[in-house]
């Protein structure tokens, strides 16, 4: 790539997010929307909401689909662990009082674990590359910046609230699995509405076993309809 057109390119993403992040941007968004339900056209469905409403989004990384449960009147539980990116996502929703943002994973148990935040390469920056953080090091630790994150028991998290969750969202880079099959394995999948998870068995082989024996477990357990596990 041609120096100047990645010039041009990181100047045009610069001032994007210096726009399209700031706290004032997004409650002009939210405000305006005021949405009464979530979108979600990647696997095409609409989540009706009420005002008062729960959601959780785990593993929210700069918020861009916390913006969308945001444009709804429910209260909204963000956790994100790489702190580049908590810190966009902290800042983009600082003084909306529905959005709680908190550093820290989404995990079976409370815990601190090693994240690796793969470093940039070629045209991407630590912002674009911050997706890809994961509690399982499959890069190697020479090209991963390591940084220990605190983790949220998700089950004890929702257990706390006293309330049903509407959506559950879970992105959270291999994690899936374990948390999910927790979460059955106590009943506490039994206070979430709907849960939308993105599996990673395709940037992640190793997982895939694991993966086909939760696809079971659902079938066998009736809960395909709650749980979903083709997000994006």
């Amino acid at each position: 790539m041609k120096l100047k057109t990645l010039v041009h390119r990181r100047i045009r993403k610069y001032f994007y997010r210096a726009f399209r992040f700031h706290p004032f941007v997004e409650r002009m968004v939210n405000f305006l929307g005021n949405a009464q339900a979530v979108s979600l056209p990647e696997i095409n469905l609409e989540v009706p909401i009420e005002p008062g409403d729960v959601i959780i989004d785990g593993g929210a990384n700069i918020g861009d689909i916390t913006s969308r449960f945001a444009a709804t009147k429910a209260e909204i539980y963000a956790f994100e662990p790489n702190p580049l990116a908590f810190r966009l996502l902290s800042s983009r929703f600082r003084g909306n009082g529905r959005v709680h943002c908190i550093n820290k994973g989404v995990m079976d148990e409370d815990c601190k674990l090693t994240l690796y935040i793969p470093k940039a390469r070629g045209s991407a920056d630590s912002i674009d590359v911050s997706v890809a953080a994961t509690f399982f090091g499959k890069n190697g630790k020479s090209e991963s910046e390591l940084v220990q994150a605190d983790c949220v028991d998700i089950g004890q998290f929702i257990n706390s609230l006293g309330s049903r969750v509407k959506l559950l969202k879970l992105d959270i880079e291999g994690a899936e699995c374990k948390v999910l099959n927790s979460l059955i394995d106590r009943g506490v999948i039994h206070k979430v509405d709907l849960v939308i998870v993105e599996t990673h068995e395709k940037q992640m082989p190793d997982l895939a076993p694991e993966v086909d024996a939760l696809r079971k477990r659902l079938r066998d357990e009736n809960l395909e309809t709650k749980v979903c596990l083709d997000w994006i």
